[in-house]
């Protein structure tokens, strides 16, 4: 049986009880012992902790939960996943079980706790990473499935688009210049940038700004942190998870996030020059196939989070606690944005070449 975590006090631990046994149909007393030993921890950082349990019914039948517990975070993740759980679940209804969200079970605000039916599958990420493997990269039925699981993922945005507009916003680009300046400034004085290369960076960044400057861009439902790792894949079903920085922006911002997602699994998997490699392009022609978005918008949004995942990346390196292994993945990462950057210079990404 796995040591009971200590985040979960004595009285969220009663209402996850009845919360659990009551969807699944069972009865809080009876089931109790049954619900512990099947939970198991998925994940404990400083920042949350995500159990999965499953709960054996009166019928035999065995229902599994996340139970999500979010900790010391700067804003209430659980309030706006709830939300937008609820929000979306009839938006999505008409698509499932192709293209479906996590079903909400329950909530606990006081506890910063939120309760989702487990969504089956493996992630995105997971997958691509199997399928550069050189022992099966190339096979043909992965690369149609591919192109299948792509294009779900520019459906999604485009249910996404479909529902509403919430009004028009500009760039708040004083604000972008400043956390640019700072973060190219913190990567040069730590040796992760050249002066040459900090000084191509602000010049692209300058040009991408006069290009959005005054531009007013519609506000769609977006899931702000749409990636590989939040999508899950169960045969031909396609499952969103993760909906917790859920919010109104331009449609080019999870356009992007997922773009850049995949580049950067081409860019550091160690057999990522294989048969799939430039996935990204693919989900990028795809998307614009499908999707109305601002290439100017697209460009400056892709610029600004490279260099902040970059700068992420090395701050975790000179920030994080005594995990080695932790610090040392910060620094991969960092060097890896580091690396898209300059492949982007080479390529003209997000006008980095004044000559072209």
């Amino acid at each position: 049986m796995a040591k009971r975590p200590a985040e979960l006090s004595d009285e969220l631990w009663e209402l996850l009880q009845e919360a659990l046994n009551r969807d699944s149909g069972g009865r809080c007393r009876s089931q109790c012992a049954k619900i512990w030993a099947n939970s198991t921890i998925v994940q404990h950082t400083s920042k949350a902790l995500l159990l999965r349990m499953s709960v054996v019914g009166p019928a035999g039948t065995t229902k599994a939960y996340y139970v999500k517990v979010e900790k010391g975070t700067s804003w209430d993740n659980v309030e706006v996943e709830s939300r937008a759980l609820t929000y979306l679940r009839e938006v999505f209804a008409p698509h499932a079980p192709r293209l479906s969200i996590p079903r909400l079970v329950a909530i606990f605000p006081e506890y910063r706790c939120l309760v989702t039916e487990e969504a089956k599958g493996v992630t995105l990420q997971s997958l691509l990473l199997r399928m550069y493997n050189p022992l099966q990269c190339g096979r043909k039925d992965q690369r149609f499935m591919l192109e299948a699981y792509i294009d779900s993922l520019v459906d999604i945005l485009g249910i996404l688009q479909s529902i509403d507009v919430n009004g028009e916003k500009a760039v708040d680009l004083e604000e972008t210049s400043r956390e640019i300046t700072w973060r190219l400034s913190f990567c040069q004085e730590r040796g992760l940038l050249s002066p040459t290369l900090k000084k191509q960076i602000e010049k692209a960044y300058c040009r991408c700004a006069a290009e959005v400057q005054g531009i007013k861009f519609k506000q769609f439902p977006a899931h702000v942190d749409f990636g590989p790792h939040n999508v899950l894949i169960h045969r031909e079903h396609v499952c969103v998870v993760d909906w917790g920085m859920f919010g109104y922006r331009p449609t080019h911002v999870d356009v992007c996030n997922m773009w850049l997602n995949l580049w950067a699994i081409c860019t550091y998997h160690p057999f990522g020059t294989g048969a799939l490699n430039r996935i990204y392009d693919l989900f990028l022609a795809r998307a614009r196939e499908k999707l109305a978005f601002d290439d100017r918008g697209f460009d400056f949004s892709g610029l600004n989070v490279l260099v902040g995942r970059m700068y992420f990346g090395l701050k975790g390196y000179h920030t994080e606690s005594d995990n080695i292994w932790q610090r040392l993945i910060s620094l991969l990462r960092a060097y890896c944005y580091r690396h898209m950057l300059l492949f982007a210079l080479k390529n003209n990404y997000f006008h980095m070449r004044e000559d072209a």
